[in-house]
């Protein structure tokens, strides 16, 4: 386990730095109180695949990932088109939907999007389809201890920003 501040080391205690709890280095553990030494065991070691490396090929298999409802991208044009059709004019269909005229307007202009509730509200009123459901993928990438971030790379990074 690396240092948490400065990141080159390996930590060998647990410190209490301004309130935090944090894994130092020899060096960076007179920043704060020492709490407790940090024990090394030796990692047991698995027949099986790593984790990572699992949910990467059930990511890339695309067995991994949450459903979600998206209001489909022409929804103006559609509602405009299906009250146009059905001759209702916005103030009517407003007065049905139980909204104001003018966030009727802003959704058929596409300046508004609805929520999915509203949007649900809309489908059942012009008979249209308004909610897609999308199966979103989640990638997993594999990290490599060397790539953790600690407290001084955000230093080093915030000090190369203000110059």
């Amino acid at each position: 386990m690396l240092c948490d501040i400065c990141g080159s080391k390996e930590a060998t205690a647990r410190a209490l730095i301004e309130g935090t709890e944090m894994a130092v280095c020899q060096g960076c553990s007179r920043f704060g109180k020492t709490v407790s030494a940090i024990r090394h065991e030796q990692p047991v070691r698995k027949k099986t695949a790593e984790p990572e490396h699992e949910e990467l090929v059930a990511a890339a298999a695309g067995t991994r990932g949450e459903i979600v409802q998206l209001i489909v991208p022409d929804y103006g044009n559609i509602i405009k088109s299906r009250r146009e059709k059905l001759d209702i004019n916005q103030e009517d269909a407003a007065k049905k939907l139980c909204i104001k005229e003018s966030l009727l307007h802003k959704i058929e202009t596409g300046a508004f999007e609805p929520n999915i509730e509203l949007a649900r509200k809309l489908e059942k009123f012009y008979g249209v389809r308004l909610v897609e459901q999308v199966q979103e993928q989640k990638v997993v990438a594999a990290k490599s201890s060397s790539e953790e971030l600690t407290i001084g790379d955000f230093i080093k990074i915030r000090g190369a920003n203000k110059q």
